[in-house]
């Protein structure tokens, strides 16, 4: 979650504990950088996934995927949420993939260490 990088009182647990990811991506690349082994943190804003969705319609996050008919209300709170992105959508599921795919690859190595935020611009933090 963007949340780690950037802090919010109504996220107060989650950004504490997923700050310490941080630390351990750092020290698991300094470790095993040298056996060929990357680590990397994604720093996630919203992607249209059925947490999302239901977030969205007012549901639990892990109550179950939302019926279809109930599109047009989690698309409502999608527009309301992409006003406040730079890139004015949330993002799929298959563009995550896509990045990580990447992270996957030997490309990708040098990389080693890095903080990412696949937030469409959400993510304000300077670093």
């Amino acid at each position: 979650s963007i949340y780690a990088k950037t802090p919010q009182r109504d996220y107060f647990m989650s950004s504490l504990a997923r700050s310490g990811l941080f630390a351990l991506s750092k020290m698991v690349g300094e470790e095993y950088a040298d056996r060929g082994v990357a680590s990397f943190v994604v720093c996630l804003g919203f992607i249209d996934t059925p947490m999302v969705r239901n977030l969205a319609i007012g549901r639990p996050q892990d109550a179950p995927e939302p019926e279809a008919s109930t599109a047009a209300a989690w698309g409502a709170k999608y527009e309301e949420w992409a006003a406040d992105i730079p890139a004015k959508r949330i993002a799929s599921p298959t563009e995550l993939a896509k990045f990580v795919a990447f992270l996957t690859t030997p490309e990708a190595e040098y990389l080693n260490g890095t903080v990412f935020s696949f937030s469409g611009g959400l993510d304000r933090a300077l670093v």
